[in-house]
């Protein structure tokens, strides 16, 4: 057999093409490794630091602003990066620029509306940052999409080290967690915008193109949204029915499980572009039994790294929080899986059924919180997003898989 055959029968990518692979994903992850670790090492002394009411506030304002900036940001990232790749126009990455920077004013119009009227500052705050945080990550994407990673890696070096600098000195100066927060998500942000070169260049013109698009992102932004609040709908649960150690405990669980969001977020970056149009060479060994090898794998070796983190949790953690331990490896596992299974779910864009995406997480959303509603404790709360999160994720692939052309 040939080299184009093998590849055409979807058993390996070529050699290049890997190559290639390997050193993008790297870039990427090392360069999201940055920041992720310049936000981990901040909410670790945290963590230590703070009392644990004070703690438990500044994880309801992360969460707040993750489910931010995953509602607002309306399913831009994906949509944009698939339209570019079929069209190389950079009014679609303009567009997308527009869109994400239109939306800060209205965010911060609901965070003041909210905030004094029903006196939940922390999620207002959070709303806010959300939002501010879209417009960084939509110049990250625009890199993306363009396969630009030495701006990609420029842009995350600026940001990871203001992020570090600015959040370690309102934690030690001031103590706030309001303070801490906006210094993790607003300052990097405004600042990193300003100093790093290569966002798109825009004129009020291309907002015209964003309206082509807005069937497409509407599915991708359901099933964005609905996936981002699988993590983070437990949070706000454990808030309201809970102790103020039950929302740190589980809060110090994402901290640490940020590890997997990172490697993920990294491969599905690179992986995107490349899967965009019929049978290409890595969608095909994705699906090959040697791709599901890879990626059975690397599961395994996720579940062996999240319960070495689960006796480090208990050792750091044990004495403050007794059931770190315990909940860390249950929503380690049960994010690892859905996570490395999720890979799969790029094919929604190879094959161009979004809907089935969006369809998948109203579903599990929907099962997930009318689950909580039965929880009593927070290891009931973690056990059921593990098991509704694996399965609905299962369920996705094995539809996708049948709709994949033969």
């Amino acid at each position: 057999m040939t080299h184009a055959a093998a590849v055409t029968k979807g058993e390996e990518p070529p050699a290049k093409e890997a190559s290639g692979l390997l050193s993008q994903t790297t870039v990427t992850f090392l360069s999201t490794l940055f920041v992720q670790a310049a936000t981990f090492v901040v909410l670790f002394i945290s963590a230590l630091k703070m009392p644990t009411s004070a703690f438990a506030d500044l994880s309801i304002i992360t969460a707040s602003a993750m489910m931010s900036a995953a509602l607002l940001e309306l399913g831009i990232s994906i949509t944009a990066t698939k339209w570019y790749r079929e069209t190389l126009d950079e009014d679609v990455l303009a567009s997308a620029l527009i869109v994400r920077i239109a939306i800060v004013p209205i965010a911060l119009a609901i965070s003041t509306t909210i905030g004094p009227i029903f006196g939940m500052k922390e999620i207002a705050l959070g709303i806010a940052l959300g939002a501010v945080l879209n417009i960084w990550n939509g110049g990250r994407s625009a890199d993306q999409a363009r396969q630009d990673y030495r701006s990609f890696s420029r842009k995350s070096l600026i940001f990871a080290t203001i992020r570090l600098t600015a959040g370690l000195a309102a934690l030690f100066i001031v103590g706030s967690p309001m303070l801490v927060a906006v210094a993790i998500y607003a300052l990097p942000t405004l600042a990193g915008v300003t100093l790093a070169k290569g966002l798109p260049n825009w004129s009020w013109a291309s907002t015209r193109k964003s309206w082509d698009a807005a069937r497409y992102a509407f599915f991708v932004y359901i099933a964005s949204v609905t996936f981002i609040a699988l993590q983070y709908v437990p949070q706000f649960v454990s808030h309201a029915r809970m102790d103020e150690g039950s929302v740190a405990t589980y809060g110090i669980a994402l901290t640490f499980a940020s590890p997997v969001s990172l490697l993920v977020y990294s491969l599905r970056s690179v992986l995107l572009p490349r899967m965009i149009g019929k049978h290409t060479a890595i969608e095909s060994f994705l699906w090959s039994r040697r791709g599901r090898f890879v990626v059975f794998a690397t599961l395994l070796t996720m579940l062996v790294a999240g319960y070495l983190g689960s006796v480090v949790l208990e050792f750091l953690y044990g004495e403050k929080y007794p059931d770190i331990a315990i909940v860390f490896v249950v929503f380690f596992a049960g994010y690892s899986a859905t996570a490395t299974i999720g890979i799969y779910s790029l094919s929604l864009h190879t094959v161009g059924v979004p809907r089935l995406g969006a369809l998948v997480g109203l579903v599990r959303l929907t099962v997930l919180t009318i689950t909580l509603l039965f929880t009593r404790s927070l290891l009931d709360v973690v056990v059921a997003t593990a098991v509704v999160m694996v399965a609905s994720e299962v369920m996705l692939v094995a539809l996708l898989s049948r709709a994949r052309p033969r």
